[in-house]
């Protein structure tokens, strides 16, 4: 690179352009990187610089820098149970990125940002799922030098409040406080009235320590990007943040040319649409051509496994929050679908032939090992598009996590007013890593049920009604839709038959899979 084109460079960093095209900042040495394997995370090192660096001479790191001398080590890796020794492919970039002269390859190479991730091909090769990925925790660039004088002016920022903000004379941006009362995935939302005059905004968030001298941490930036979603009503911009309980929290909202907005913080929460049409084409004419309705009538909901693995701390204080119980099925019966899942589960109960091993949750090492098995099922039977295909993904989850003792409880409760009533039910697996249970003197022998089953009432369902059901807060999880039916081309009967018989190889196999 030309030393023209390099100190062209240089100023953009200085210049605030510590981020890349995709929003998030560029990766620097002293990052912190963790493993989704790992018991402990590492500070990113970086022996020699590439000569480029920010404003504070924090050096650049490249998507070359994934060596054993840049990463020490995980701790233990809970796949293998042994000495983490991690081996990785590059880290992941975009061509859009920054290009840096490496001055020991003589190479351009490309900056790295803070969403990058690698994968381990040790853990990999072994055969982990999900696949080991290291990810940064922080970018290891510095956090703005406030004062506690500018941070009297910040903001107080209130949970499920709504505020409105404009620029003062003073000129300041945007800076706001909160400390959440809970641990988990938040949605920050503005409100843009004229979006002719928007060209982009970034939140930047800090955290702080200390009580007489506070000192910033930096936390993240990240991109407020433009969305189209009715189900949050009059917000026009967005993002997703993960923030955790008790801590001390600063927002700093940059956005060009903006000198006013609303804004909102809420607890993420996954929202469905019962009464709604399905949107793909190709399932519509596949519904409609066995025989079934394309309206969306009941739901399953199930936990995604992205928080546990990328946010590990954070997901550690949400298991401690919530007494080790981790919800992670969400259903919502009509009383078809009420009746027909009473009848599946009998149909297993009473069937001596379909044995399936109770071990697979106690070799399970996490909670995101059991509900990435149950989120593999929402494909299954894909390729056959009926209404057994989506009812067995859920029947399926229950039989393979749910001791027999439960599982008689579910089929019980929901054979109580089956054709009168619909129903919520949700489902609880508890942590399965001791550490939870260590203040006991039983220690993980004292350890309660490991699932629980709670009901809800859903009275609010009316057919041929646009409903809103909502995931739990907090997480991240996927939607399972199950459609109606033409009673007089599908049978019960029949229908009962094609759940059982698509669910029982699957935990079949699911049993042979974990002995």
């Amino acid at each position: 690179m030309a030393d023209r084109e390099q100190q062209v460079l240089q100023r953009a960093y200085k210049l605030q352009a510590k981020k890349g095209p995709n929003g998030n900042e560029y990766v620097v040495r002293g990052a912190e990187v963790f493993c989704g394997w790992g018991t402990k995370s590492c500070v990113l090192n970086l022996p020699i610089d590439h000569g480029v660096s920010t404003d504070d001479n924090r050096p650049l790191i490249t998507h070359k820098d994934c060596t054993s001398a840049n990463i020490s080590g995980f701790g233990t890796c809970r796949f293998s149970d042994e000495p983490c020794r991690p081996v990785l492919n590059q880290w992941e970039y975009s061509e859009r990125n920054d290009k840096i002269f490496n001055r020991r390859t003589l190479e351009n190479e490309y900056a790295v940002t803070r969403n990058s991730t690698a994968v381990c091909k040790n853990a990999s090769v072994q055969g982990a799922s999900p696949a080991a990925r290291v990810a940064f925790a922080s970018s290891g660039q510095t956090a703005p030098d406030y004062t506690d004088k500018e941070l009297e002016h910040a903001i107080d920022i209130y949970e499920d409040v709504s505020r409105r903000w404009w620029r003062g004379n003073d000129g300041r941006d945007f800076l706001g406080y909160i400390k959440p009362a809970h641990t988990g995935i938040y949605n920050f939302r503005v409100r843009v009235e004229n979006m002719e005059n928007y060209q982009g905004g970034s939140l930047f968030i800090y955290q702080t320590e200390g009580w007489l001298k506070k000192r910033f941490q930096y936390v993240g930036a990240y991109d407020l990007t433009i969305f189209a979603d009715s189900s949050k009503e009059v917000w026009n911009v967005c993002t997703d943040i993960v923030l955790k309980k008790g801590v001390n929290y600063y927002f700093e909202v940059d956005f060009p040319n903006l000198d006013y907005f609303s804004y909102s913080l809420t607890g993420n929460q996954d929202l469905g649409e019962l009464g709604g049409e399905i949107e793909d084409k190709q399932k519509r004419e596949a519904l409609e051509k066995e025989g079934f309705s394309t309206t969306k009538i009941s739901a399953m909901w199930v936990i995604g496994s992205e928080f546990e693995q990328f946010y590990q701390k954070e997901y550690g204080v949400f298991v401690n929050e919530n007494g080790g119980m981790v919800p992670v099925v969400v259903l919502y019966l009509n009383t078809w679908y009420r009746e027909l899942l009473s009848s599946a589960l009998l149909r297993y109960l009473n069937n001596d032939k379909l044995l399936i091993s109770r071990d697979f949750l106690s070799k399970a090492t996490t909670v995101g090992g059991v509900v990435t098995t149950i989120a593999s099922y929402v494909n299954v039977g894909s390729a056959v598009v009926s209404v057994a295909s989506y009812l067995c993904t859920a029947v399926g989850a229950i039989i393979t996590f749910l001791p027999d003792s439960k599982i008689e409880a579910l089929q019980k409760k929901l054979a109580e007013n089956e054709s009168r009533e619909p129903i919520k039910v949700c489902i609880y697996l508890r942590h399965s890593d001791s550490v939870y249970y260590m203040d006991h003197p039983l220690g993980a022998a004292a350890a309660p049920d490991p699932v629980s089953l709670e009901y809800e009432d859903f009275s609010e369902y009316e057919p041929e009604k646009l409903i809103q059901i909502k995931g739990v807060k907090y997480l991240k999880g996927t939607w399972q839709y199950f459609y109606g039916f033409d009673p007089r081309l599908v049978e019960r009967p029949d229908v009962i038959d094609d759940i059982y018989n698509q669910m029982k190889p699957i935990l079949e196999k699911v049993d042979k899979e974990n002995k």
